[in-house]
């Protein structure tokens, strides 16, 4: 947000790793999560494995999509255009918000709650492009949340995507990605 300096949230972040892929392990109190993001290589699809490395009870998780839906060249504005529909899917929800534009599936390797509460976030900032003297102000459109619960060690992989995804391959998918990455980046 305008001005907003996020070194407060850094506080719960108490490592961060940039190798093959990036892992963000995070801690609040006595609990412990883990971050990985994939870009997949041969699809228009990402993946991010949340882990629940300790805890003493199960954590509720809450996802809230922040979407722009717009070129690389752009930045999105709030509008009266946006398609605020959204449409069930295996384990998630799919939405098209401007006719001209696919639809994004936004799907969980688990069962998720969704609640659908159509918003606006105004003013996101973009400090690397505000530093380099571009436009750098944006407002992102969030269709609703997503909740889950998750025990220690279990984990649960998001996918967000142009097609539906098969659900029960998500953990594999992610697996065999993450194993294509690795074995590419020793060869080198």
């Amino acid at each position: 947000y305008p001005g907003m300096n996020f070194t407060h949230l850094n506080k719960y972040i108490f490592r961060f790793g940039n190798g093959q892929i990036p892992v963000t392990e995070y801690g609040v109190d006595d609990i412990e999560l883990t971050k990985e993001l994939i870009l997949m290589n041969q699809s228009s699809q990402v993946l991010i494995k949340y882990t629940l490395k300790d805890a003493p009870n199960s954590v509720s998780l809450r996802f809230q999509p922040l979407l722009a839906f717009r070129n690389i060249n752009s930045l999105s504005q709030a509008n009266l255009d946006v398609n605020a529909k959204v449409y069930p899917v295996k384990n998630g929800i799919k939405s098209q918000l401007y006719n001209h534009y696919p639809y994004l599936f936004l799907q969980f390797s688990k069962t998720t709650q969704f609640s659908y509460a159509p918003d606006w976030f105004f003013d996101m900032e973009y400090s690397q492009d505000k530093k380099n003297g571009n436009k750098f102000k944006e407002d992102l459109f969030v269709p609703g949340f997503f909740q889950v619960n998750l025990q220690k060690g279990e984990s649960i992989i998001f996918s967000a995507s142009l097609q539906e995804e098969e659900i029960a391959n998500l953990s594999s998918q992610f697996d065999k990605e993450v194993q294509a990455i690795y074995s590419k980046t020793s060869k080198n």
